[in-house]
């Protein structure tokens, strides 16, 4: 086909069949085809299987610059890099792009008023990680004496919080 989107879809296929092979075949082929988003998260998500860090992020930032300059509201190639970012200890990084995630958040799929509605577990797991970090790097900017940038990071906590 000459769309990304049954790629893509046969490489998650593939993931839950455990064929990780045939599903970063099929996910290169989705990525070839267009860089968007939705390949990019899955394309990079099996370079990080393969522990290829470098690779998961040069994916993710192709993937975000396409979501950029389209102007698209995705927030899934922001958080899969921020993720990337956390789990290889940079901080900072995962700061910025889980920021930009938040800024380009797709419309909510119910109203927040719905107390029946939950947020997907990527999002709550993602401002989860974000509070704490914003609440560790407040305290180690405090206890160097770095008032400011200890306030910024309380304060983006306080707001998440809320």
């Amino acid at each position: 086909p000459d769309s990304n989107v049954p790629w893509n879809n046969i490489a998650n296929a593939y993931v839950h069949l455990g064929r990780i092979d045939e599903a970063f075949e099929a996910a290169q082929k989705s990525y070839g085809i267009l860089s968007d988003y939705m390949s990019s998260v899955t394309l990079s998500n099996l370079y990080k299987r393969k522990k290829d860090y470098r690779k998961a992020e040069e994916v993710l930032l192709k993937g975000i610059r396409h979501t950029m300059a389209k102007g698209h509201k995705f927030e899934h190639p922001f958080w899969s890099l921020a993720s990337l970012y956390l789990d290889q200890g940079d901080l900072p990084l995962f700061v910025h792009y889980a920021l930009l995630g938040i800024e380009k958040r797709s419309p909510p799929a119910c109203s927040p008023a719905d107390a029946s509605c939950q947020l997907p577990s990527f999002e709550s797991e993602t401002i989860g990680n974000l509070f704490n970090v914003s609440l560790q790097l407040g305290s180690h900017a405090a206890s160097h004496g770095y008032a400011a940038l200890a306030s910024a990071n309380f304060s983006r906590a306080w707001q998440l919080a809320e």
